[in-house]
């Protein structure tokens, strides 16, 4: 617990004193210069910075209540709080532009200008390596190969906790009926797959006959060695495919086989074609 609110202090410090510090000197090397345009810009962005902070951190943070007031000037603080931080990027690289420009310097100006494509590049890139870390991760979890052509992620809901570390992972993905069959080649094909979920008698070892411990062992050192926490089955009462995980103990799966504490389940609808994705962390 200590930990956590030590590495909040030092975020915070990182996130909001270094651009303060950094904007302190700017203001100050403009003074000595006497770059008029300069001043306003870098004293009208710390204004802003500063009323950012005021309605991040004001007085009704720490009131004890959540008012509708103190929720609306926190979400406001936001838009100016990033307002802050892009002028003085913005404005230095216009800057950089105006003196190639002034100079006259033709290819070194369209050099400078061609350079704003890199930001959506930038943006798109951060967004297509996002959608693949995604699917990788469901992949990852049940076991399977999912095709990136074909498919779509219609939606991706992560609610975990980063400091705490408690949450949950909720995804559906959408795909075409070509797509839907190579998935379900995968389900069908995959180690332990049946119509009935698999019953592991684990609650007294001692009592185990010869069958349940095979069974047993070999179900979990599968699971361990594939880094996976389930298994998958067919319902026939619903028609789709489901992801379970077979108890291993009176804990999690992932508690027993990787110390660690989560849950999977999935759905994989052949009529909706569809796979619902569900990770529970805690």
């Amino acid at each position: 617990m200590i930990g956590n609110y030590l590495l909040l202090a030092l975020l915070t410090i990182i996130i909001f004193g270094l651009p303060a510090y950094l904007w302190i000197r700017w203001i100050l090397r403009t003074r000595k210069n006497k770059c008029k345009v300069e001043q306003i810009v870098s004293i009208f962005s710390f204004l802003i910075f500063i009323l950012a902070l005021v309605l991040m951190f004001g007085p009704e943070k720490y009131s004890g209540l959540r008012t509708t007031r103190s929720t609306v000037a926190g979400a406001v603080s936001i838009p100016f709080f990033l307002t802050a931080i892009a002028i003085p990027p913005i404005y230095f690289y216009l800057k950089w532009v105006y003196q190639a420009v002034s100079k006259g310097d033709l290819g070194n100006t369209l050099f400078r200008v061609s350079l704003l494509g890199l930001i959506p590049a930038i943006i798109l890139f951060d967004l297509f390596s996002d959608n693949i870390d995604r699917r990788n991760e469901i992949s990852r979890d049940l076991g399977i190969e999912i095709p990136y052509f074909g498919t779509k992620l219609k939606s991706y809901h992560n609610d975990i906790n980063a400091f705490r570390g408690e949450g949950e992972i909720k995804a559906t993905l959408i795909m075409s009926k070509k797509s839907m069959r190579l998935i379900e080649d995968q389900v069908t094909q995959s180690k332990y797959y049946s119509k009935k979920q698999i019953v592991l008698n684990f609650s007294d070892e001692k009592s185990w006959s010869k069958e349940d411990s095979t069974k047993y062992w070999s179900v979990r050192n599968f699971l361990e060695k594939e880094k996976l926490t389930g298994l998958w089955t067919f319902n026939t009462q619903r028609g789709l495919y489901e992801f379970y995980e077979p108890n291993l103990g009176d804990i999690p799966n992932a508690g027993i086989l990787f110390h660690k504490d989560y849950f999977v389940s999935a759905e994989l609808n052949p009529k909706t074609q569809t796979l619902i994705y569900t990770r529970s962390q805690f």
